[in-house]
């Protein structure tokens, strides 16, 4: 159920130059928790210190049918950051939270991103549980709604 594209899940990756698109993830929930998401990708699980990067790529209309993360979801990636590297993360959506990008208990990197078009019932960027997110050169334009 999670990750409608690529489910990453204890593992290391590099993506270049690529399209996640038209993808659909899932969730459920177990022990009160939300699982599953990432319409494009789920990444979790991993306590190394690899970085994972994600760069030259499109995310585009892929959607979480549960919530969390329509584009992309982060959890439990404590240590080796994921970063998000001239990608367009666009017309994603979500039914929940995070029509874009997810990060929960995560190190994320936005480096020359632009995110527009995604749509959720509450948010578009979403971060929690301890999330570090660093943005950099990064637009951030006609998402709906419009709350981060």
């Amino acid at each position: 159920m999670a990750g409608g594209g690529i489910c990453l899940n204890g593992a290391h990756i590099s993506i270049n130059n690529s399209s996640l698109s038209g993808n659909t993830a899932g969730s459920y929930v177990m022990d009160d928790d939300i699982r599953g998401g990432g319409g494009g990708i789920y990444i979790g699980h991993y306590w190394g210190e690899e970085e994972i990067f994600i760069s030259n790529s499109f995310i585009s209309n892929n959607h979480a049918s549960g919530s969390h993360g329509g584009g992309v979801r982060v959890v439990q990636r404590f240590n080796g950051p994921v970063i998000l590297q001239n990608t367009l993360i666009i017309g994603n959506s979500s039914n929940n939270e995070a029509g874009a990008v997810e990060g929960n208990d995560s190190y994320i990197i936005f480096d020359n991103v632009t995110i527009a078009n995604n749509t959720d019932a509450s948010n578009v960027l979403s971060f929690g549980n301890g999330a570090k997110t660093v943005f950099t050169n990064t637009i951030i334009y006609r998402n709906t709604p419009s709350t981060i």
